[in-house]
């Protein structure tokens, strides 16, 4: 059932992301409309997220809405969950070297991939 529910929840995230990129794309440039996502959906996994933990709800509604939707959506939004949640939980090294890492290597990775499609 899990597994259900992260396929569709990931189909409907990744719809959503597709279907505001559509209706963006005339009045936001592609740089912002992706900070835009990232920022809504980080906002989305942080209520969703209280309100799954507040109301005691299965796990799997977690994997619906978080895993599936939200990751569909824009995985950035596990990324600051997670991150938060080691911050809050007193893991400032962690916090900061999966922060560096993430982005710092994330941005290098990206290059190298281009690099490596051009050299070919």
């Amino acid at each position: 059932m899990h597994l259900w529910a992260v396929a569709i929840g990931g189909a409907l995230g990744a719809l959503m992301r597709w279907g505001g990129e559509i209706l963006s794309q005339r009045c936001l440039p592609t740089w912002s409309y992706t900070m835009l996502i990232n920022l809504l959906g980080s906002l989305l996994i942080g209520l969703v997220w209280a309100w799954l933990d507040r109301s005691g709800a299965n796990s799997l509604w977690n994997r619906l809405l978080i895993t599936g939707v939200l990751g569909g959506f824009t995985t950035f939004s596990s990324f600051s969950l997670q991150n938060l949640r080691l911050i809050e939980q007193g893991h400032f090294d962690r916090a900061a070297l999966a922060i560096i890492c993430s982005v710092g290597g994330g941005l290098l990775l990206c290059a190298l991939g281009i690099k490596i499609v051009r050299c070919l």
